[in-house]
């Protein structure tokens, strides 16, 4: 048996691309263990194809936060904030990529599941014995794909970005009332044939879905793009939005009954805003002034 074992399994059904994902992980983890990410605060690992190259990011729902397990030595207890708790953030992580699979890939989230892995490397989680007796770690966590990209919203001028990208990155946000969003989790891949095209990959989606709406910034609010009216296919997607089998499956996963309300008020302001023809800007000022008590969710 390989020194290096390590194993990937999901823990929900997947798609084609994912379990190919998967496959393509395995074989790598045959000649190369997870490689620790030393950015954030968060345990977080690469793990690499045959080749070498990066494929897959993993963020095992055990050395999130302050947890005994993060092997940060600044581990944060930011989790804890408006009812994110440790070892709750992976799924959220998870459930941006349903709800953007759900609205045909409008946000651009890389494709994300719930998967184990087991290896060796590992020194902390759930024990399990393997075929030849010995025994080895396990954890649970996101598994999303790796995007290729030209860099971070943080290494470049904003300004420079298409309005559209910038509006879905917002939209998103704002539909999950994303805590998290800076510069340095939005990631720009240029067009080959135009360099002056490119588009946005928004990633690190754990500080979303709060149960309380108590605090927010997102980077783009300060971007001239934001400011600019949506485009007509913008504008159409936010009205065409329908939460009823979004809503259904927070039930299903047991997601607390005030995130999923604000959810469906946040997207009814969405709704409001563009019938008024309001920006983005102008949608996420409102937002965040919100108390919310008053206001009655829809699931239209």
């Amino acid at each position: 048996m390989n020194s290096l074992y390590c194993h990937i399994e999901p823990v929900h059904e997947v798609s084609r691309l994912t379990r190919r994902l998967i496959q393509d992980a395995n074989k790598g983890l045959e000649k190369y263990s997870p490689e620790l990410c030393e950015e954030g605060v968060n345990g977080t690992y690469f793990l690499k194809n045959v080749m070498g190259e990066k494929l897959a990011v993993f963020k095992p729902a055990d050395e999130e936060g302050h947890s005994i397990n993060n092997p940060k030595a600044d581990a944060s207890s930011e989790t804890d904030l408006e009812g994110i708790v440790t070892g709750e953030c992976f799924k959220r992580e998870w459930i941006a990529s349903v709800l953007d699979e759900d609205e045909d890939h409008f946000y651009g989230v890389p494709d994300t599941t719930i998967v184990k892995i087991c290896c060796r490397q590992f020194t902390s989680g759930s024990r399990e014995q393997l075929a030849d007796g010995s025994w080895v770690y396990s954890k649970i966590g996101s598994f999303q794909q790796y995007i290729a990209h030209d860099g971070s919203a943080e290494d470049v001028g904003v300004s420079q970005f298409p309005v559209k990208e910038v509006h879905k990155i917002g939209i998103l946000d704002l539909r999950i009332f994303n805590m998290d969003r800076h510069d340095g989790n939005i990631l720009f891949k240029r067009n080959p044939n135009n360099p002056k095209d490119c588009t946005l990959i928004p990633i690190d989606h754990g500080f979303s879905l709060p149960k309380r709406l108590e605090r927010s910034w997102f980077c783009w609010m300060t971007w001239p793009q934001a400011k600019q009216p949506f485009d007509a296919d913008t504008k159409q997607h936010i009205l065409n939005i329908k939460t009823e089998k979004y809503v259904k499956y927070l039930e299903s996963i047991n997601m607390d009954k005030d995130t999923i309300n604000n959810l469906l008020k946040i997207t009814s302001l969405l709704k409001e805003g563009v019938k008024l023809n309001q920006t983005l800007y102008q949608i996420a000022i409102q937002i965040q002034n919100e108390k919310f008590e008053n206001s009655q969710p829809t699931s239209k």
